[in-house]
């Protein structure tokens, strides 16, 4: 059963008899908003203790002020997650986890390896795809694939405790910084960096360079991730990828 208490009937319902309302419901209950109407976490509380069996209730909601309080009424009997927006390989029913990662394929340093969606945004079809006003600010947009790489990207990859560890890197003096760094450990790194334009030159993966120039073979591949329609290679085990090869 679904209740949306956002919604003034729903939640006047729940608000006027919520024990009431979860006797009469049809298990497992999903209270959507819950925080719109408090008052459920009593009559939630009250039917957990009468009958603890797991999987009765799934409470969502936008609001995390009552669940950093130590004395609200689920203590104990509710279990918190957090919950991630669809990525854009799930949007696009991209759900198979077989086959190389999108870091794995980078790897390679071979332009040629890298596997494009079927439709290629343009800066409009990114627009559309949630990723606004990123496209105009590079570092925001490095800061944004950071997250994405770590958080969605390839969560058993990106949140496992094995390779490839993902990072920021900035040299002591500041003057080299790479966006995003994936180390694979004994066999090596991956250096990507972020510009906010469709066509990168060579001049745009400088902080690549040096850090190829650092690792020597222990430096695999750099990678320039852009706006623009097509993969390409830049110079010896860099090149340049679109944004939405993350998902192909």
């Amino acid at each position: 059963m679904l209740s949306c208490l956002d919604g003034s009937a729903q939640a006047g319902a729940v608000r006027a008899d919520p024990d009431a309302v979860l006797r009469r419901a049809r298990e497992p209950v999903l209270l959507d908003e819950w925080q719109e109407v408090p008052e459920v976490l009593g009559a939630v509380k009250r039917a957990v203790d009468a009958d603890p069996h797991p999987g009765r209730f799934l409470l969502t909601g936008s609001l995390r002020a009552q669940l950093d309080q130590p004395m609200w009424p689920a203590t104990g009997r509710v279990v918190s997650l957090r919950m991630y927006g669809l990525t854009e390989r799930e949007v696009g029913g991209l759900t198979s986890t077989t086959g190389p990662s999108f870091i794995d394929k980078l790897s390679t340093a071979d332009a040629a390896a890298i596997d494009l969606p079927a439709e290629v945004p343009d800066i409009a079809g990114y627009l559309e795809a949630g990723i606004d006003d990123i496209l105009g600010d590079a570092d925001l947009l490095g800061r944004f694939f950071d997250t994405f790489a770590m958080c969605q990207l390839r969560p058993e990859v990106a949140l496992a405790k094995r390779p490839p560890y993902l990072s920021h890197l900035r040299d002591r003096n500041g003057r080299h910084e790479i966006d995003l760094l994936a180390n694979f450990g004994r066999r090596g790194v991956v250096a990507i960096e972020f510009k906010a334009k469709s066509a990168p030159a060579a001049a745009d993966a400088a902080h690549l360079y040096w850090l190829r120039e650092q690792l020597g073979d222990k430096f695999l591949a750099g990678a320039v991730i852009h706006a623009g329609p097509s993969p390409y290679q830049l110079a010896e085990r860099v090149v340049a990828v679109p944004l939405c090869a993350a998902w192909a």
